[in-house]
Formats: C-alpha cells, structure tokens, sequence
C-alpha cells in the first residue's frame, strides 16, 4: 500500500470523534484546496482555522495536508444531453488523480434529515464561507483552486461526484419566449441601439451567466439582483416597468425583492426566495430591453414566463 492509499485509509480518523457522536451525523464533506499553506506551517496556521470555525457558527475543521504520492479518488462523472426537448442522464464510473503535494484539507459534517434525506448543501455553504474567509485573511495564494470535493464516509471509503444539477422540467422554448417577438426586437435593436445601452445589456447578461453557476443561494441572488440594476441603469429605475405589468398594478414585488437585498447587504441575513423570484428578475430584463421600443415591447410585457413568476410568487 502506497503512502497516499495509507493517508487515505486514515482519513476517518481526522473525522472529529464529537461529529460522529452527533445522533444524526451521516459523513463529512471535504474541500481539498490547493495553495501555498504547507503542513510544516500548521501550527501557524492554526489561528486562522479557529476563527474560520468561529466566523461559521457551526462544526468546521481546516488543517493543511501532504500527499507525497498521486492521490486516486472514485468518482462519479455525470453527462446531461437534450433529445427532442427531453432530458437523458448517463453516469460513469472513474477516477479522478489529485497531484502529490500540500493543500488544505477542510472538513464539515454532513447530517442526515428525518425523512432520509442528508444536509449536504449546508456542509458546503460552510465550507465555501470558510474558505472565502481564508481568502480574505491570508490571499488567494492559501486558497488557489478547489483540487477536489469529496464524502467521507462512514465506513471509510470516499466517493466524489460531478456538480449536482437540477431538473426544471422546463417547457419548450417557444412557451418561454416567442420567437417571432424577440425576432422583431432583434431587428430593431440591430437598427438602434445606443452604445451606453448596449454595454449595460452585456454586462447584465454576463452576471447572468455567473448566478447561473453560482452555487451559493445568497451570490445567486445578488448576481442577479445587480445584473437587473445594471440592465436599468441604477436602483429603483425597475419600479416603473414592473408596475406597468404586475397584476395588481402595484411594484410590491420588487419592495419585497428590495428588502432582500438590503438585509443581506446591510445585515448579512440571507435571502429566502422562491425560483419565481429570479424567474422575474430575469424577465425583467427582457422586459426592459423590449420596453425601450414602446410598440414590441406592448407585446412583449405578456411574456409567459413573467405571468408564471407572478403566479408562483
């Protein structure tokens, strides 16, 4: 047995005997990251993981580690593709090598839920806001890259997967956005589109596409919040359009969308949304590009997906 494979075999030991004693303790989910921070540096290092630990309210342990040889960890690889609107899932079985070195092992206990569920994502907003606190602490140089995301199990094996992914069972595109609608917004954004407006379209966009891949509700949330800022050229400008097509006739909506983000930028309280909630924050962008030529965007404040967003709200 190589020195990475009896590293390994050991890695439930470095589990806190404390964790495992929790009734309804199920695993740990680990964090291995890359950067400069050596295991010969581990009593200085120990601080920073106390406080991280401090900052998290809640089970954490961050320790540096060395593997002297390539690590192999299973893993569970996951491919996704569209057939005729219908979605196929297929998985493979591999592994994964994680080059010899230092890195920084962090570890938060995963537990297990009534129903036989488990609270795997609450171990990994954990570990990401301890990680995002050695970041600001010491520098991206402790925190390089994430080298691997890793279970250890009870019976000491480890079992690693591809990113989780939802299914939406979403409709087809033309129930989300008419094509014939946006085609003739296309044409007349190709025919005037002032430049200030056009860089404001872009960079909402590309936020977008970050809260798209961001795994943390409360960065979904902002992401998105400042992309539909952005799109309407700064706070409150949203109010009027999102008056012109709530149900109600009333912007109550965007005050409660509002609220959430001053607790969490003021008060550090995290957004308890709905999906609806990003649903119209997304359309609203949509909805204001079509609202800046007034005949198009007559048609197009019916969008179906922001009839669905006030419906499920």
């Amino acid at each position: 047995m190589s020195m990475a494979e009896r590293l390994v075999s050991l890695w439930q030991d470095l589990v806190p005997a404390e964790w495992k004693a929790i009734p309804n303790y199920h695993s740990a989910l680990a964090h291995l990251v890359a950067g400069a921070v050596t295991i010969e540096q581990a009593k200085l290092f120990a601080p920073y993981s106390d406080f991280a630990a401090l900052i998290c309210d809640d089970n954490l342990q961050v320790s540096p580690i060395r593997f002297p040889e390539p690590l192999t960890l299973p893993n569970i690889a996951f491919d996704i593709s569209y057939t005729s609107g219908q979605m196929g899932v297929r998985a493979a079985a591999g592994d994964r090598e994680i080059p010899p070195g230092d890195y920084l092992l962090c570890l938060s206990p995963v537990y297990s839920t009534t129903d036989g569920g488990i609270l795997e994502d609450r171990a990994d907003s954990i570990l990401r806001l301890a990680i995002g606190f050695l970041t600001a602490s010491i520098g991206t140089s402790a925190t390089h890259h994430m080298a691997a995301a890793f279970k250890i199990n009870p019976d000491n094996t480890v079992s690693s997967s591809s990113p989780t992914f939802w299914n939406y069972g979403k409709a087809g595109i033309a129930d989300y956005i008419n094509s014939d609608q946006l085609n003739e917004l296309l044409l007349a954004v190709r025919l005037h589109c002032p430049k200030e407006i056009g860089r404001r379209w872009r960079t909402a966009f590309r936020l977008l596409g970050e809260a798209v891949s961001a795994s943390d509700d409360a960065a979904k949330f902002m992401l998105t919040w400042i992309a539909l800022e952005v799109s309407y050229g700064g706070e409150g400008k949203a109010q009027q359009p999102l008056t012109e097509i709530s149900p109600d006739g009333s912007a109550a909506l965007l005050d409660q969308l509002g609220d959430m983000r001053n607790a969490l930028v003021h008060e550090g309280v995290s957004p308890e949304y709905k999906p609806a909630h990003l649903q119209l924050m997304r359309a609203l962008i949509i909805y204001g590009i079509a609202r800046r030529y007034d005949r198009i965007g007559k048609k197009i404040f019916a969008l179906p997906q922001l009839h669905a967003a006030f419906r499920d709200l």
